[in-house]
């Protein structure tokens, strides 16, 4: 007679951390366990999150894509009408940075205005400086005035001025579209002016009704 070996039924994991064999209830493993705090910052950074903002950005990205394609490399209509994405971009970065700033009033009861930009700013230029400059040496827009009313342009953040007024230039190839970039560091700076002034406008005006300072 053949014998079989034991089934060993599964082991269950209690909370505490404690291993059980089901088949004999005999414990096994007995261990405790430390919750890990989770920090103030990581929960705020989650909260703040929006996932789908990311599929609103890829949508834009390829209408833009598109809309720069030879149109007998895509279809007709989304080559005329992806302009669209750079739109798509404008409001979902606007909305960003709303929400972004009524967090931060909400939390402190102010807004760093110099803060926020700083971090913007500091998220954007140091690859926008780079990609440029690179551009700039390598197709000898140092030589061109008009090259560096351009870089004076974008490190201003008024390359969309400068587009607007002179239209696009080929003095340095392939930096046309970086007004957007200037364009949305003007509208960091306003919203983030605006809502601060919304914002101590509603305080003092609270104030005033309860009489508090």
């Amino acid at each position: 007679m053949l014998l079989r070996p034991k089934r060993l039924l599964p082991a269950i994991r209690s909370p505490n951390k404690t291993l059980r064999d089901l088949s004999t209830g005999a414990i096994l493993i007995t261990s405790t366990a430390r919750a890990t705090p989770i920090s103030d910052s990581s929960q705020g950074e989650r909260s703040l999150y929006m996932g789908p903002l990311d599929g609103l950005r890829a949508l834009a990205f390829l209408l833009v894509l598109f809309h720069h394609l030879p149109q007998q490399a895509t279809n007709v209509t989304l080559s005329y009408y992806g302009w669209v994405g750079v739109e798509l971009f404008f409001v979902v970065s606007s909305f960003l940075f709303f929400h972004l700033l009524k967090a931060e009033h909400e939390k402190t009861g102010t807004i760093n205005v110099p803060n926020f930009y700083r971090r913007r700013v500091l998220r954007i230029y140091p690859l926008l400086l780079v990609y440029y400059t690179a551009l700039f040496v390598s197709s000898g827009g140092w030589s061109s005035l008009v090259g560096w009313t351009r870089y004076a342009a974008i490190l201003s953040s008024t390359d969309n001025l400068f587009a607007w007024a002179w239209s696009y230039n080929v003095t340095v190839p392939h930096v046309a579209h970086l007004w957007t970039l200037s364009f949305e560091s003007s509208g960091i700076l306003a919203s983030s002016l605006g809502i601060s002034g919304l914002a101590a406008l509603g305080h003092d005006s609270v104030s005033a009704r309860t009489g508090s300072h």
